[in-house]
């Protein structure tokens, strides 16, 4: 894959996009993480500072409602499953991170993640093993290396 060494927000250093250059921005804004319940529309791993932060790295996001319940055809034992997944993406999932190309959750995005999948509700009910909800759009922030076009002016939908 061709890829280009970029400037760092520093203005120091042209950076290579590495696992650990996309793992120094992840790091450097997962300092001030909303609650998984909170506003992720303003959360951003661009342009982070440090001279070893490649400056185009974004987030992935999987949003799921706060009740499955709103989900045609969702069921208890399916949500139960919704969950399952959620919490293997967070914790074994992350084992495959590195070399499928992804950066591993740093520790504080790991635990804002546990804190909204505990929320995650069905018909009103705690789905079991899990405790009750705000309301939620759950960010599983699982880090890629992203190459946004100057065309899109560095903006994904959602802003971040």
């Amino acid at each position: 894959m061709t890829y280009a060494f970029v400037q760092n927000a520093d203005g120091n250093a042209f950076v290579e996009p590495t696992i650990d250059s996309v793992a120094a921005d992840a790091a450097a804004a997962s300092t001030s993480l909303p609650a998984a319940d909170g506003d992720w529309s303003q959360v951003s791993i661009v342009n982070q500072p440090g001279s070893n932060s490649y400056p185009i790295s974004t987030l992935t996001y999987v949003m799921v409602y706060k009740d499955l319940s709103q989900v045609s055809g969702e069921t208890q034992d399916k949500s139960q499953e919704v969950i399952n997944f959620l919490n293997w993406v967070i914790h074994d999932g992350q084992n495959y991170s590195s070399t499928l190309l992804y950066v591993p959750l740093p520790a504080s995005m790991v635990t804002a993640d546990e804190q909204g999948i505990s929320q995650i509700q069905f018909g009103g009910s705690t789905v079991p093993e899990f405790g009750p909800i705000a309301s939620l759009v759950l960010a599983i922030a699982i880090v890629s290396i992203i190459a946004v076009s100057a065309k899109t002016g560095l903006r994904l939908a959602p802003k971040l």
